[in-house]
């Protein structure tokens, strides 16, 4: 696709483009660190930087290749853009009961009568992705909800433009563009509002996210995010109105739907455990068990927490964005196309699954650890992530298209070692041990599909994990659709209430865990 685009003096080629509203892919969020806003600059070509020579072959950097975010050019520019509109990413909205297979759990989808009856709307607020969820409410008796999920809308969280995981949206919003930040995801909820609300009168919203997510939502400052000692602005639970929350982003007839909807947000724990996770303990009973249980939700930032009615500790660590394809070579989110699954045939050849069985276009996070679990299995890695054979810097699963090299490896082996580290420390400063957990949830799109005896074998989980685990999906859509049946403020009052923070950076039991992680 080729643009033309005007940069002001000491303007990146990719904040230009982000001004436009241009999707440049930049999972770093504009450092020069992951390689992936390549543009090709047909005018106006700037020097190569020492960056770009990382990421380009002397060929490339001669035919105008250039690293969006480093190139300043001063004034109109030609470029080739590989991709100018972001596919869709595939998102998990299910979420799944302990005792319960791999079903979506919903209420009947039979009306009494005569019932009271009511439009809601649940929203989850991701980093990368949005869910939401248009359910009809009826009461049967004082006290008793059920629901009957009548729409569904997915899509990509529109501040991704800017940066793929909450770190790189902080630095952008304290470099000043919040705004920019809030225009972004209110489009992204508005898009999602306008498909699903329809004629019908919605009565009520409730959204989840974690906090750099709610913050940029409500326009908050992230400064104090940003630095330690990490205090966010607002953390307890948010009451307003959808007139006043998105009116200046609905269409009109839209906004005619929604005006009077009472808007509740649900209540964070921390900088870095959010109301997504509240919802999740929610969903999951964590403030009603006996019996001590682990919830582990996977992601950029992976959140934990660990407890029971009595007692709960949270903590999160920062894997980065390896779990959903990004810092790799080839990687990519849940798009059609990404590999998620993959096995090494006795001929050298790859045996590939891809997202909606089409050619492979890059690798997902359940493609990666797959890939990392056939190269170990197959004597193709050794335990350190060194590749076996001397000088291969690359092990292909397409040939000169997709492929997994040995900087890919490290990433992940950066990513499962935060993971893996940040379980064992949480049990250790909560005062247990694996054997005395009864259940662990794995939560979170990536967790969903993730092959979790592989997860093990790999190192990314401990052994005796096994047997303990189960993948519940988007607890925190079913933490909402399970306080819109069973509304109690109390009880995300309790769950905040009991649960403490444990802090992983000066942690030394987390350092040399983490050094400990990285082997396979």
């Amino acid at each position: 696709m080729m643009i033309e685009i005007c940069c002001k003096d000491g303007e990146t080629l990719l904040e230009a483009c982000q001004k436009k509203h241009i999707f440049v892919d930049n999972t770093c969020g504009g450092a020069g660190i992951c390689g992936k806003c390549k543009v090709r600059m047909l005018t106006n070509i700037v020097p190569a930087t020492d960056k770009d020579c990382a990421f380009f072959s002397k060929e490339e950097l001669e035919d105008g290749w250039r690293l969006a975010c480093l190139a300043k050019p001063q004034g109109i520019c030609q470029l080739e853009l590989p991709q100018i509109n972001e596919p869709e990413i595939s998102t998990v909205t299910k979420s799944v009961q302990p005792t319960s297979d791999k079903k979506e759990n919903e209420g009947s989808c039979v009306t009494q009568i005569g019932a009271e009856e009511k439009h809601v709307l649940i929203i989850d607020v991701g980093t990368t992705t949005v869910a939401m969820q248009h359910l009809m409410c009826w009461q049967e008796q004082k006290g008793s909800w059920k629901n009957q999920v009548v729409g569904t809308y997915t899509g990509t969280n529109g501040q991704r433009m800017y940066g793929a995981d909450v770190l790189s949206r902080i630095r952008y919003s304290n470099e000043g563009n919040g705004r920019a930040l809030k225009t972004a995801i209110m489009k992204t909820l508005s898009n999602g509002i306008e498909e699903l609300v329809d004629a019908n009168l919605v009565d009520d919203i409730y959204i989840a996210g974690n906090t750099t997510m709610i913050h940029l939502l409500m326009g908050y400052s992230c400064e104090q995010l940003g630095r330690a000692p990490f205090k966010p602005v607002q953390i307890e639970e948010i009451e307003t109105n959808a007139s006043s929350l998105f009116a200046p982003y609905l269409r009109e007839d839209c906004l005619a739907s929604v005006k009077n909807a009472k808007v509740y947000i649900f209540p964070g724990i921390s900088a870095f455990v959010g109301g997504d996770v509240v919802s999740g303990l929610y969903y999951t009973n964590f403030y009603k068990a006996a019996n001590v249980q682990l919830l582990v939700d996977l992601g950029t930032n992976g959140e934990m927490v660990v407890g029971n009615r009595m007692r709960l500790l949270a903590t999160s660590t920062a894997a980065g964005p390896a779990f959903e394809g990004g810092g790799l070579s080839c990687g990519c989110a849940g798009i059609k196309g990404a590999i998620c699954g993959a096995k090494l045939l006795p001929n050298g050849t790859w045996q590939l699954d891809t997202i909606g069985d089409e050619a492979p276009v890059g690798i997902c996070g359940s493609g990666i650890v797959e890939i990392i679990y056939e190269l170990l299995q197959n004597g193709l890695i050794d335990e350190t992530g060194l590749l076996a054979e001397d000088n291969q810097e690359r092990v292909d699963l397409v040939e000169g298209q997709v492929f997994v090299t040995q900087q890919d490896i490290r990433q992940f082996q950066m990513a499962k070692a935060a993971i893996r580290a940040g379980a064992e420390t949480l049990l250790q400063v909560y005062g247990t041990d694996v054997e005395d957990i009864s259940q662990i949830y794995i939560a979170g799109g990536f967790g969903y599909y993730l092959d979790l005896a592989k997860a093990v074998a790999i190192g990314l989980f401990p052994e005796n994990f096994l047997g303990k685990m189960l993948a519940v999906g988007n607890t925190s859509l079913g933490g909402l659709k399970a306080y819109v049946t069973n509304p109690d403020c109390g009880k995300l009052h309790n769950i905040r209430k009991y649960t403490g923070e444990c802090q992983l950076a000066d942690n030394s039991y987390f350092q040399e865990k983490y050094i400990e992680s990285m082997y396979f």
